[in-house]
């Protein structure tokens, strides 16, 4: 087999004792500067792969299913993986484009519902709920604080509020839906 190898060195660090250097290897050929900065681009979405079937393992539980033949686990992790890139792009969105509107993210139906869960105004949220405050209270419904030191939450909390968030619309449509009109 032949390998190659992209060397990647920080040029001007800003703390020339913690500069970046790592070798990337690799079974593609890389001929070029072109191909190796090709290269890099794909390693650099590496960790939002990597976000994604943490998302799959640990917030869908896909590993956790017994289901007793392929057939049935292939359709039960392609269902999931649906549900996995949402909940990835949600939090993907959240970060990149916090003040959108939520209705990129969710559907008018999921948004009455944070919002009646949330036990704000429907007139004056419904449009005004961003994509930063829908994920947010997603996640408290997971059970995120929201504390000033906590961070970001993480997709296990997002996994635990989408599943309230959908059980409860599913819920509320059936039994108010006038509310949901």
């Amino acid at each position: 087999m032949t390998l190659n190898a992209v060397y990647v060195t920080e040029v001007n660090p800003l703390d020339p004792d913690n500069a970046i250097e790592w070798m990337l290897p690799t079974n593609i050929p890389v001929d070029s500067v072109e191909a190796a900065l090709e290269k890099l681009r794909w390693y650099r979405a590496r960790w939002q792969i990597e976000v994604f079937h943490k998302i799959l393992q640990h917030g869908c539980a896909v590993e956790k299913c017994r289901l007793q033949s392929q057939d049935r686990l292939h359709r039960y992790i392609t269902l999931m993986s649906v549900v996995a890139w949402r909940l990835f792009w949600m939090t993907h969105l959240q970060r990149t484009d916090p003040s959108a509107c939520a209705s990129r993210i969710l559907s008018e139906t999921e948004i009455r519902t944070l919002i009646i869960l949330e036990q704000h105004s429907l007139t004056d949220s419904l449009r005004s709920l961003s994509v930063a405050q829908a994920v947010m209270a997603i996640a408290k419904l997971g059970g995120f604080l929201g504390r000033k030191g906590d961070g970001e939450p993480g997709p296990t909390v997002i996994w635990r509020g989408w599943t309230v968030l959908q059980n409860a619309a599913r819920l509320g449509a059936h039994l108010f839906p006038q509310t949901y009109g």
